[in-house]
């Protein structure tokens, strides 16, 4: 059977849409976060400020959510995050909540890059303890067609020992450097 909620499709409209805190996409079915119009007509410029203690916030987080979608937008930074989006499980779920599987991550421009800084450690980062989950499933993620740029780490990064035949291709990667505060 079919348990949990199913997601939704939202559309972020032509031009920008500041993001000052972390998006959440957390324990759905087939969750769809795309950019309206051209591809990259639609884009996210980050404009969050660290944690109270210092430490710097992903961009979008899909956690605990199966066959989810993140296409077709830029992103931009004003300001230094963690990483651009983070797959990631969520501690303590309840019976029912999607898995953390088969995700798709396409289309998409991030180019953290400003006056030569690397404003992000990785552009996608496959996670599962990023939150405190535990290290399981987190598998048959596609990246493709994205272009990653001015990353410090990883273009995409995976740190998962349960992420099983994860596919990345006909991406662009450019532009790394040392990590961020070095």
């Amino acid at each position: 059977g079919f348990y949990g909620p199913s997601g939704g499709i939202t559309v972020l409209p032509v031009g920008e849409t500041v993001l000052t805190d972390t998006l959440f996409i957390d324990g759905q079915f087939g969750p769809v976060l795309t950019g309206q119009g051209g591809k990259y007509a639609s884009w996210i410029r980050w404009k969050g400020a660290p944690n109270a203690d210092g430490t710097l916030k992903p961009v979008i987080v899909i956690r605990n959510c199966t066959c989810a979608e993140v296409c077709n937008f830029r992103i931009l930074f004003d300001t230094p995050c963690s990483d651009a989006i983070v797959i990631s499980n969520i501690k303590n779920v309840k019976p029912g909540t999607p898995i953390t599987s088969r995700c798709r991550i396409h289309d998409i421009l991030m180019d953290a890059g400003t006056n030569g800084n690397k404003w992000m450690n990785d552009g996608v980062r496959i996670d599962s303890s990023y939150f405190g989950g535990p290290d399981q499933n987190n598998e048959y993620h596609k990246i493709y067609d994205c272009d990653i740029a001015n990353f410090s780490l990883a273009g995409v990064g995976i740190y998962s020992s349960q992420a099983h035949r994860v596919k990345v291709s006909e991406c662009q990667f450019s532009q790394s450097g040392s990590p961020l505060g070095t």
